[in-house]
């Protein structure tokens, strides 16, 4: 058997590509700071994320994290939505701003 079909018995989401979206509560990022608009993400970007990708990611790290509120307690629970965690040492905003900017 080729590999292909090996993969295609074995993996559910073989040929279907799962597309995934970071998301992030709305920040503003100018040089060395980082201004926080909300500690939640929109409630209408979550929705149109919903919408287009099959999962999203919520990264946070131990210098900021934002508590999950109930929408996003469920889709975590649904396994939707993923809390994992980076580590990043150095200027924080440069980096948010070097990835996003």
């Amino acid at each position: 058997m080729g590999e292909a079909k090996r993969r295609k018995a074995s993996d559910a989401n073989y040929g279907n590509p799962i597309r995934g979206l970071i998301v992030s509560p709305p920040i503003d990022i100018n040089k060395s700071r980082i201004y926080i608009k909300s500690h939640q993400i929109d409630r209408q970007e979550l929705k149109a994320a919903l919408l287009f990708f099959d999962k999203l990611v919520w990264p946070s790290s131990r210098a900021v994290h934002f508590g999950s509120g109930p929408e996003e307690e469920f889709l975590e629970a649904e396994g939707i939505l993923a809390r994992p965690e980076y580590t990043y040492n150095g200027d924080f905003a440069q980096a948010l701003e070097s990835v996003c900017g």
